[in-house]
């Protein structure tokens, strides 16, 4: 690779990352803090593991801040504490002195750290699962950081980002197994990342299933029993490793999952109802799915054209990849299972969880951003020469979109009432403009990178390829 393309692909990388933050923060600094009572019991959650112990349902709320909206219960309880033990620290010693408006902001500045990761996360398992496909790794890792979806979770104090950072890391793992084969060093990588992301959040435990499921099938279909064996026993270990947490849920609430659906139909008017309902009710999909949009256009239209679309072509132009390479290799077809295996198992999960009285939100949905990311990446740069204009009428919208909702937000900003936490509106233009530029950053690096592809393919010459790892048969 020559020294001017590595540099274009590392800065176009970079720029995602400060993208990533700069728009989180941007919300971060727009949205009252506690305006959702969920961030309240996350944060209060941080609180009580900063002292010493994990919080009960039962016994509410410790912190006890003059805005924002609170819950009446512990409703995070059930969570696992990996997020909350690396939250403590930060939100602790504010929450001591009584600062809440502090430790909102240090537990949001965390979650703004996180969604960097997350970006960077991704953009390495999409170059793992598409080795030697820069543009795709890095138009994924652009369009993340542009996802409203990522933005506003990133600038909040929720948990779905960090367990999507462990999901996206278990399947890049994956990825890297099955095209390499596995050997002591990565499978114990796949070991510790299934752990971590199962004492992140619950529902991860479809990711854990699903490559775990496919890595030990194509070991089992080349005959590598030892090595399926071996992932089977790390499977085991990380699920091992986390089961006193969810034998807590059980022994305090009579569920793995320490859901209370009695006291939520009775409080908060949901009902129980056969799956089939729920998959047939219009709601259920327009509570899950409106996984784009800022509330300025409508959540469907938006979603529909960054998303939806992007993810029907990409779905054709893969299968149609596939069909070509007669026979297409294994690991090419366990990566693809892998991708797709993971949202199906994500919706089918949510669709269970409301039929037993649960609340749908899009966030939940955020562990599968490496599949849907991926997809539109790959919807994007397969127009070649058209990649970078797409790619910026991408941008536009979405992040036009988000710049508008902080702008039309900015006259009511920093104005606390009695019940209201202040904002910062200066602060958020400010991150505004830094995400704005990171972004224009990021897309000259994909348009550099499509354009160098294109003459390479035109006129022959083709860099000397770095060895690439041969399928292990």
């Amino acid at each position: 690779m020559s020294g001017g393309r590595s540099t274009m692909v590392r800065t176009g990388a970079a720029a995602n990352i400060v993208a990533a933050g700069a728009a989180a923060a941007a919300f971060a600094f727009t949205s009252p803090l506690f305006s959702s009572a969920d961030e309240a019991a996350h944060v209060d959650y941080a609180y009580q593991v900063w002292s010493g112990h994990l919080p009960v349902f039962e016994e509410g709320l410790r912190i006890h801040p003059a805005f924002g909206f609170l819950p009446p219960v512990q409703w995070t309880a059930q969570h696992p504490p990996l997020y909350y033990l690396l939250q403590a620290p930060f939100v602790g010693p504010f929450a001591d002195a009584g600062d809440y408006l502090a430790a909102g902001y240090a537990a949001r500045a965390v979650n703004v750290a996180i969604v960097c990761a997350l970006v960077a996360a991704v953009m390495w398992a999409a170059a793992a699962i598409l080795p030697g496909r820069r543009a795709v790794w890095l138009t994924a890792g652009t369009v993340t950081a542009a996802s409203p979806w990522v933005i506003r979770v990133g600038g909040s104090v929720y948990n779905d980002a960090f367990g999507a950072l462990w999901a996206t890391l278990v399947v890049g793992v994956t990825a890297v197994i099955l095209r390499r084969g596995p050997s002591p060093r990565r499978v114990a990588a796949l070991g510790a990342t299934m752990a971590l992301a199962l004492s992140s959040r619950a529902a991860l435990i479809v990711v854990v299933a699903a490559c775990a499921g496919v890595l030990g099938l194509v070991l089992l279909l080349r005959r590598r029993l030892g090595a399926a064996a071996v992932v089977a026993a790390v499977t085991a270990a990380a699920v091992a490793v986390t089961a006193w947490f969810y034998v807590r849920n059980l022994r305090l609430t009579g569920s793995l999952l320490g859901g209370h659906p009695d006291w939520s139909e009775e409080n908060l008017g949901r009902v129980q109802r056969p799956v089939t309902e729920v998959v047939t009710d219009w709601t259920t999909w327009r509570s899950l799915l409106s996984v784009y949009g800022n509330s300025v256009l409508s959540p469907w239209l938006v979603t529909a054209v960054l998303a939806a679309v992007p993810v029907a072509v990409a779905v054709c132009l893969y299968g149609a990849r596939l069909v070509r390479s007669r026979p297409p290799r294994l690991s090419d077809l366990a990566s693809a299972t892998v991708v797709c295996a993971v949202p199906l198992a994500f919706v089918a999960m949510q669709l269970q969880y409301a039929a037993g009285g649960g609340g749908l939100n899009p966030r939940y949905l955020l562990p599968v951003v490496l599949s849907v990311s991926l997809a539109v990446s790959t919807a994007l740069v397969a127009a070649r020469r058209w990649t970078p204009v797409l790619l910026a009428a991408w941008l536009a919208l979405a992040v036009g979109e988000f710049a508008a909702w902080v702008l039309r937000a900015l006259p009511s900003a920093g104005l606390a009432g009695a019940e209201t936490a202040p904002t910062f509106p200066g602060a958020a233009v400010v991150a505004l403009v830094v995400a704005a530029c990171a972004f224009v950053l990021a897309l000259a690096a994909v348009s550099d990178t499509t354009a160098r592809n294109r003459d390479e393919r035109r006129t022959g010459r083709h860099r000397v390829p770095r060895p690439q790892p041969v399928e292990v048969a």
